[in-house]
């Protein structure tokens, strides 16, 4: 976990890694403004607490049907990274949701030529 240089309210978590509030297990993503809560595992709390860089801790970031897997984004290590044109179309993605997709109609696919 990294804290903001310059504003100690402000936290991030490393690459791939999100940010869990330890005490009732919520994620909150891979960045955070501190500042006061009300409620703790949905429990309103008698007076609000003072967050503190403490009371989180860096989990891997969960897979969701949303979780990008491959982007036009991404550079792979031996593609060379060409200057972007004015026009270019908007950068393609490949979610998991995507893939599950595929993934069932290549099984139906093998049902139909009885695979």
């Amino acid at each position: 976990m990294r804290i903001d240089e310059k504003n100690s309210r402000h936290i991030y978590a490393e690459e791939g890694k999100v940010l869990c509030r330890i005490s009732d297990r919520v994620v909150f993503g891979n960045e955070l403004w501190l500042g006061y809560t009300y409620y703790l595992g949905g429990d309103l709390l008698p007076e609000p607490l003072w967050e503190l860089p403490e009371h989180y801790e860096e989990v891997e970031e969960p897979v969701t049907d949303d979780t990008v897997v491959l982007s036009d984004e991404v550079v792979l290590e031996d593609e060379v990274q060409e200057e972007p044109e004015e026009d270019m179309p908007e950068p393609r993605k490949v979610t998991i949701a995507d893939y599950k997709a595929l993934e069932a109609e290549v099984q139906e696919m093998k049902k139909m030529l009885n695979l």
